[in-house]
């Protein structure tokens, strides 16, 4: 399982940097961020429809609203990416706030439509709003990182979110199955330990810390960097809600009876199982940079 997961990260972190580099290049659009959430979104969005299968969600309903609803939220940096800029983080979600509220509307309007005799609306409905809740709106909230700092401090702001989750699930498993004895959620995840969950949080904090000590001057070598303790504080709380968004993906797939989402990634399941982390720490990770001042330029 571990080399698995090596291997993996093998392809994906190499990949990650030359997207972010191609997208760095064609500037504060971030047109090639923006193909790369509508991909994570829909495939997200098909493996948790197939994943609740039992309530019958429509996956083209919920992947039409998934690309209206990342849409608007980059539209005012297609429009107007030099105005973006100067909004803050959690301001700039307004156009997705609304687009989500449209999604909504459209969700109810279609089972009116559809209906015919009592028995499986409400479950449908509320898988429907789950998938374009899940990979819809925090796909969005995550990728709202790409503009800190008016997007000179974006791929540095991303990059300790995958530092810190990744290398918090990678220390997890190694502790874990290592010194751990009592576990974290026997029911929702036996292999988890409370060990395994203290060391991902310690090794979250130091990566962190450490990805942005060394990051920042190649990145941003204007900015000055907030004190090691504040750095190490942030690395800890994007690793405690990473274990917090594997635990809640569990918990779907406990629900359904099922131990991986999709086979995608081989000996990772599929998407959602690589991404879970991320997407549940990339609210959290924003609203860090948005009131914590990392760093200064």
């Amino acid at each position: 399982m571990l080399r698995r997961r090596l291997l993996v990260s093998a392809v994906l972190i190499p990949g990650s940097v030359g997207l972010a580099y191609a997208d760095t290049l064609l500037g504060p659009r971030a047109p090639v961020l923006f193909l790369f959430a509508l991909f994570v979104a829909l495939r997200s969005a098909r493996e948790l429809s197939e994943l609740l299968g039992g309530q019958r969600p429509s996956q083209a309903v919920t992947m039409v609203c998934i690309v209206g609803l990342i849409t608007a939220h980059w539209l005012p940096h297609f429009v107007r990416p030099e105005r973006a800029a100067e909004v803050a983080l959690v301001d700039a979600l307004g156009p997705c706030a609304l687009a989500y509220t449209g999604c909504l509307l459209a969700i109810f309007s279609r089972r009116v439509i559809v209906y015919t005799e009592p028995g499986g609306h409400l479950a449908t409905l509320g898988a429907e709003v789950l998938v374009v809740s899940y990979a819809g709106m925090l796909v969005c909230a995550t990728t709202q990182l790409r503009w800190v700092g008016g997007g000179e401090l974006g791929y540095l702001a991303i990059g300790s979110l995958v530092i810190a989750t990744k290398a918090g699930d990678a220390a997890a498993y190694v502790f874990g199955r290592l010194f751990g004895r009592s576990k974290l959620a026997p029911k929702l995840s036996p292999g988890k330990t409370k060990t395994g969950a203290a060391w991902s949080i310690i090794v979250a904090s130091g990566a962190t810390a450490a990805w942005l000590g060394l990051a920042t001057p190649v990145i941003a070598p204007q900015g000055r960097l907030a004190p090691l303790w504040l750095l190490l504080i942030y690395g800890a709380l994007v690793g405690l809600a990473g274990i917090a968004g594997d635990l809640c993906e569990s918990l779907l797939k406990r629900s359904a009876g099922r131990k991986d989402a999709a086979d995608l990634v081989p000996g990772m399941g599929g998407l959602i199982d690589v991404v879970d982390s991320p997407l549940y720490a990339g609210p959290v990770a924003l609203l860090c940079w948005e009131s914590m001042g990392l760093v200064h330029l």
